[in-house]
C-alpha cells in the first residue's frame, strides 16, 4: 500500500514503476514497503535516487533556449546600452580647446587621477573611524556632528589633518590581521599618496557636515550650483590633483542662481565665431564661449556690486563650508574611482553632419570613428597621454590637420563601459586666425 504522496509509484509483481513529479527533482526518497499476508507482515525500506533524465534536460533546453540566448546577448552587449543611454554620467562637462602648433600641458587639459585604490581605502578607513568613534563615545551613539567635531582643531573651525593621521595610526594598531590586509595599500604607500586618501576622507566629512540640519540653507545653495562645478573650480597646482574654488566665479554663479534662463556668454571675437559657424561644427561655439566663460564677466562686474546683490541670497549660508563642499564634489566628479590597470584608453575622430540620419547615428554613437596606432599612448593629431603616479596627463603638439577637428578620448573599464569621455577641439593657430578670417570674408 502506498501513501498519497507516492501515488505515482505502482507495484507490478515484484517491480516498482512510475514517473516522479517535478517536486521531487532532484532528491533522494526513502520508501518503506509493508508486505503482509494472513500469516506474516514485514517492512522493507529502500532509497530511490531521483534524477533528471537527458530527455527532460533536452526538453527544458529547447523550451527556454530563447530566454537563455537573449539573456546572454544582453549580458554581452550591456556596455553598448550603457554607452548609449548614460552619456550624461560619463561625458566630461567641459570641451577642451587646444591650439594648433602650441604644446599641450597640464594647464591646457586638466590631468585625471585614477584613484580606485585610494577611494576604496578611504571608504574602509572611514568605516573604521566611525567604529572607533562609537567605541570611545560615552553615549555609545553615533552623532554626525560630534563625529566631525572630533577631527577639528581646538577652535573647532577647521578639520585637522594631524588629528586624522594620529587617530588612523591608533586604529591601525588595533585592527585584526584581516582588516589590516584590507588597508595594506594605505600602509605601504608614501605620504604623498596618503594625502590623497586623507583628502577623500576630509571630503566625506565635509559632505556629511553640509547635510546637518544647522546647514540647511548652505545645503540648499550647494544643490543648486553643484552641477556647475566645472565653471567654478580651477586647478590648485598643476602638479597636484586638487581643485580649488575661484571666488569670483562662485559669486557669478551665485548671482545667477535663481535665473530661469542662464545668461548667454558671447564670444569676444565675433569674426571668429562667424568663421567657425561656416565649418558646420556644432561644438565650436560652445568651446569658444567656455574659454571666456567668466573672464569677460569678471572684468565688467565690480566685487562691491556682487557682494551687495548676493547679501540677501546668502543669509545663514556658511560660505567656507560651501566652498569646501564644491571642492569635494569637484574632486569626486573629475577624478575616477578606478584603477589604471583596469582601464583602456581609446581615441575617436568625431564625424560632423547636420542631417536627420546623422542625428540618429550620433544617438547610437556611430558618429565616432576609432583611431588606431602602433603606439598605445598615441591619441592622434600629435597628441599623446602618459601616466605619472596613477594620474593621466595629456601632452604633445597638435598638428595642423587638427584644425576644426574634434578628438573624442574615451576611458573604458574591463566591460568596455565608458567611464569618461573627453572632447578635445583643435582651434586654428592664433597667428593665422585673422588672415584666414579675412580670406573667407573676401570670398564672400
Amino acid at each position: 500500500m502506498l501513501s498519497t504522496e507516492l501515488d505515482w509509484l505502482e507495484l507490478r509483481g515484484l517491480t516498482l514503476t512510475g514517473t516522479p513529479p517535478r517536486k521531487f527533482w532532484p532528491s533522494q526518497l526513502s520508501v518503506t514497503l509493508l508486505v503482509s499476508n494472513e500469516f506474516k507482515s514485514e517492512k522493507v525500506t529502500f532509497t530511490l535516487n531521483i534524477g533528471i533524465s537527458a530527455v527532460i534536460v533536452l526538453q527544458y533546453v529547447i523550451l527556454y533556449f530563447g530566454y537563455l540566448f537573449s539573456g546572454y546577448k544582453v549580458y554581452k552587449n550591456i556596455h553598448q546600452f550603457y554607452n548609449i543611454s548614460a552619456q550624461k554620467f560619463y561625458r566630461y562637462p567641459k570641451v577642451y580647446q587646444i591650439t594648433v602648433d602650441q604644446e599641450v600641458t597640464d594647464t591646457t587639459i586638466t590631468p585625471i587621477g585614477f584613484f580606485g585604490k585610494e577611494f576604496e581605502n578611504a571608504n574602509l578607513l572611514m568605516n573604521y573611524l566611525k567604529r572607533h568613534f562609537v567605541k570611545d563615545s560615552e553615549k555609545k551613539k553615533f552623532l554626525i556632528k560630534n563625529f566631525i567635531d572630533s577631527f577639528k582643531d581646538e577652535q573647532g573651525h577647521r578639520l585637522d589633518k594631524s588629528k586624522l593621521v594620529e587617530i588612523i595610526n591608533q586604529i591601525l594598531e588595533s585592527l585584526t590581521f584581516v582588516e589590516r590586509h584590507c588597508v595594506k595599500y594605505y600602509i605601504q604607500i608614501n605620504d604623498e599618496q596618503k594625502d590623497i586618501i586623507h583628502r577623500i576622507i576630509f571630503d566625506k566629512f565635509i559632505l556629511l557636515e553640509i547635510g546637518l540640519p544647522s546647514e540647511k540653507q548652505t545645503l540648499s545653495i550647494f544643490k543648486k550650483i553643484k552641477d556647475q562645478w566645472i565653471d567654478i573650480v580651477e586647478q590648485e597646482d598643476p602638479s597636484q590633483p586638487y581643485l580649488k574654488v575661484n571666488k569670483l566665479k562662485l559669486n557669478y554663479a551665485l548671482q545667477n542662481i535663481d535665473s530661469k534662463i542662464k545668461p548667454q556668454r558671447a564670444s569676444p571675437n565675433a569674426q571668429k565665431d562667424g568663421l567657425l559657424d561656416m565649418t558646420q561644427n556644432s561644438v565650436r561655439s560652445r568651446i569658444l564661449s567656455n574659454n571666456h566663460l567668466f573672464e569677460k564677466s569678471a572684468n565688467n562686474i565690480e566685487e562691491n556690486l556682487l557682494e551687495s546683490s548676493l547679501s540677501d541670497k546668502l543669509k545663514n549660508v556658511n560660505m567656507e563650508l560651501l566652498e569646501l563642499a564644491l571642492q569635494a564634489h569637484a574632486f569626486k566628479s573629475h577624478h575616477l574611482d578606478a584603477q589604471k590597470e583596469q582601464a583602456t584608453i581609446i581615441s575617436n575622430e568625431r564625424k560632423v553632419g547636420s542631417s536627420c540620419f546623422y542625428k540618429i547615428k550620433a544617438l547610437l554613437r556611430y558618429h565616432l570613428q576609432m583611431l588606431q596606432f602602433t603606439n598605445k599612448e598615441e591619441l592622434g593629431y600629435g597628441l599623446k597621454y602618459v601616466f605619472k603616479k596613477n594620474v593621466l596627463h595629456f601632452c604633445g603638439m597638435p598638428e595642423a590637420s587638427m584644425e576644426y577637428e574634434t578628438l573624442v578620448v574615451q576611458i573604458l573599464n574591463k566591460r568596455e563601459m565608458i567611464m569618461r569621455e573627453i572632447y578635445i577641439f583643435g582651434a586654428e593657430n592664433k597667428n593665422r586666425q585673422r588672415d584666414h578670417a579675412e580670406q573667407v570674408q573676401e570670398q564672400l
